[in-house]
Order: C-alpha cells, then sequence, then structure tokens
C-alpha cells in the first residue's frame, strides 16, 4: 500500500452555514490566499449573469475533486474537493476539503480515494446539519489515510491541473486536465455547462 507524501496534512477552507467569515483550518496562507483570489475572479465573472440564473446554478453545481501540482497555489501539491456553499449571512462560495504535501498528488489519486469520499461526506453534512468547524476539521483530519485504489480510480497526469466530476443536473460528468487552472468560459463550465459553450 502506499504511502502519504512528506508532510502532508489535510484541512478546510471556504464558508459554512454555521460560521459569517471565512473559516480555515490546516491550511496553508500561501495556498489558501491564491485559492481565494482565483475564485473571487472567477465567481464575479459568472456573477454577471441574472441573479436568479446564477443562484440556481451555483446551488445545483456538482462537488469537483482536484489535483493541483506543487508550485502552482503555493509551494505545494494540493488534493481536494471543493462544493458549492454559503455562509450565515448569506454569501455564496464554496466549501474547499483538501490535503497538501511535498510532491505530487496524482499517483495516489487513486489511493486516496476513499479520503476523497470521506471528505465529501463531511462536507455535505456541515452544509445540511450545520456541522461546527472544529467537527468537521476533526471528521477530515480521521478520514486522511490511504487506502487500496479501487479499480475505477481516475487516471490524473503528473504535473497537471485535474478536476474530475460525477455531473449533477447542469454539469456532465467528465475528467479535465491542464497546465492552469481554468478560467472564462473553463471557470463557467464547472457551475453550468453551457456557460461554457456561450
Amino acid at each position: 500500500m502506499p504511502a502519504l507524501l512528506p508532510q502532508a496534512s489535510a484541512g478546510l477552507f471556504g464558508k459554512l452555514p454555521s460560521r459569517g467569515d471565512f473559516v480555515r483550518e490546516g491550511l496553508s496562507r500561501g495556498f489558501t490566499d491564491a485559492w481565494d483570489e482565483w475564485w473571487q475572479r472567477g465567481l464575479a465573472a459568472t456573477q454577471e449573469r441574472p441573479e436568479e440564473e446564477w443562484l440556481a446554478a451555483w446551488l445545483e453545481a456538482p462537488v469537483w475533486r482536484f489535483v493541483l501540482p506543487p508550485g502552482l497555489l503555493g509551494s505545494e501539491g494540493v488534493l481536494g474537493l471543493w462544493l458549492p456553499s454559503v455562509d450565515k449571512v448569506g454569501r455564496y462560495y464554496p466549501l474547499t476539503i483538501a490535503a497538501e504535501a511535498q510532491g505530487d498528488w496524482a499517483p495516489l489519486v487513486g489511493a486516496m480515494e476513499d479520503f476523497l469520499a470521506s471528505a465529501e461526506e463531511a462536507g455535505r453534512d456541515a452544509l445540511e446539519i450545520d456541522l461546527e468547524p472544529a467537527e468537521l476539521g476533526r471528521r477530515v483530519r480521521e478520514a486522511f489515510v490511504v487506502g487500496e485504489p479501487p479499480p475505477s480510480a481516475v487516471d490524473v497526469e503528473p504535473g497537471r491541473v485535474s478536476w474530475w466530476t460525477d455531473g449533477g443536473p447542469r454539469v456532465a460528468a467528465r475528467v479535465e486536465s491542464g497546465a492552469a487552472l481554468p478560467v472564462g468560459a473553463r471557470f463557467a463550465a464547472l457551475m453550468n455547462d453551457e456557460w461554457g459553450a456561450s
């Protein structure tokens, strides 16, 4: 069974219904600051659409899992997922649950499938039953172990930005990769495939 990458740690960042401001636990400022900057730019562009159209797409956006190579956002490699969320006062922003390490997570994606599944379940519980950040963080840390890769594990290329989703009402299931984070139409397609085609 493979081992975790050196100096690996897991945590969370973003918005929770139980809090009025950002929550950050267990993830470096280097990653979360750059991640937030990318999200703020992307969300601002998509929010130029009519409010009702945007909100419907946000609330139905699927969970996306991702791998970011070292050096893209901060010095470490990042493996994680995001799901659409909202804070206590109604500001829409994702909840991200992720792991950082000194190295590229791509070869370990299959072995981390159980972690990602447990992290997604914990994230959904945080949105649906208002888990406190400390409890969510505890569940994420408990799930942060290497497992056996399933036969259907996603295959991602080292050194690339990779995204994958099981899809949702407005987004088809797919795997994507590239040299950089998605922007413009590619960012919009994370929420609605039709926006990516417009």
